[in-house]
């Protein structure tokens, strides 16, 4: 139930509908909030200063593609973005210093949903590691895929099922 809502937080069904506007002759096998972490290694990335600087969105996988869109208007980001606000004028207006921490916090949390799109054919695409990864209340799927100078770290609100994994591997070279 938390996954599904995830999707709907981060406006899932818009950005499937920017795909279809995009590709219409693309079949969409799996879609679900995610966050994407891109870097130049595949190092073991964990709880690092790194992760401040992922993005949050919603990855969508096709059969002939992998792709990443985030954008500022999904309601996480209204969110975040309220609170950050309301933290920053509640800060200068007061010049209460308790009111700071929110507004380092919050305004990390809004600059990763800072409109963000990225398509990564699956031709282009070296290998794929499945693997899983460990939040504060659950546990998930990590997919690093390794394109061709770069490695990103995509960690799906939904599961990885295997047929998705088999897609994925399949049309990447070896």
């Amino acid at each position: 139930m938390l996954r599904s809502l995830a999707d709907n937080l981060y406006s899932k069904n818009s950005a499937v509908k920017w795909l279809k506007n995009q590709f219409p002759e693309e079949e969409i096998i799996f879609a679900s909030a995610a966050t994407l972490l891109e870097t130049k290694d595949a190092g073991s990335i964990g709880w690092s200063f790194r992760r401040l600087f992922q993005h949050r969105g919603v990855v969508i996988i096709t059969r002939t593609q992998l792709a990443f869109k985030s954008r500022l208007l999904s309601f996480s980001a209204i969110l975040y973005l309220f609170i950050f606000v309301l933290s920053l004028v509640l800060l200068f207006r007061n010049h209460d210093w308790d009111y700071l921490l929110p507004v380092i916090l919050f305004g990390i949390l809004t600059a990763q949903f800072l409109p963000c799109q990225k398509q990564i054919l699956l031709k282009d695409i070296r290998k794929v590691k499945l693997g899983t990864v460990q939040g504060l209340f659950s546990q998930g799927s990590l997919l690093t895929v390794y394109a061709k100078s770069t490695v990103f770290n995509i960690v799906p609100a939904q599961f990885l099922s295997q047929e998705v994994m088999q897609v994925i591997s399949q049309k990447t070279m070896v």
